[in-house]
């Protein structure tokens, strides 16, 4: 349910604010709809990344959110994929499941316009777990 509420979100989101703005305000468009729906969350969360049991820096989750699972979402504002996201942002976005422990993660893509006028539509990948789950 958490997934599916993360989607809707970013449909909602992407309905009134469309494909030509920067990532960060997709975020904080985030950050507005988790509050006023009650959505509990982290954003921005600094996470540990280990070499021998050692704390060798931090990674940088989008958001942590919280409800009948545990998910991992990073938000994206970058040229449609056109099918999967590259590698890195699947890497980095794993990398930060198993920090949370948590097995679900989502990326959001809401892709810029190649054209202008062009309109193109949200491309969501999920990571592990199911989108009703």
């Amino acid at each position: 349910m958490l997934k599916e509420k993360c989607i809707e979100i970013a449909q909602d989101i992407y309905k009134e604010l469309g494909n030509e703005q920067q990532e960060v305000t997709y975020k904080n468009a985030f950050e507005v709809a988790f509050r006023l729906d009650g959505v509990k969350y982290e954003r921005e969360k600094y996470l540990p990344i280990y070499y021998r049991n050692q704390i060798i820096g931090y990674g940088n989750a989008d958001y942590i959110v919280h409800g009948d699972i545990v998910l991992v979402l990073e938000i994206k504002a970058v040229v449609a994929w056109n099918g999967l996201p590259p590698q890195d942002y699947i890497s980095q976005t794993k990398n930060y499941m198993k920090s949370e422990n948590t097995e679900n993660g989502l990326i959001i893509n809401f892709p810029q316009a190649c054209k202008k006028g062009e309109t193109v539509d949200i491309e969501i990948f999920n990571i592990g777990g199911t989108i009703n789950g």
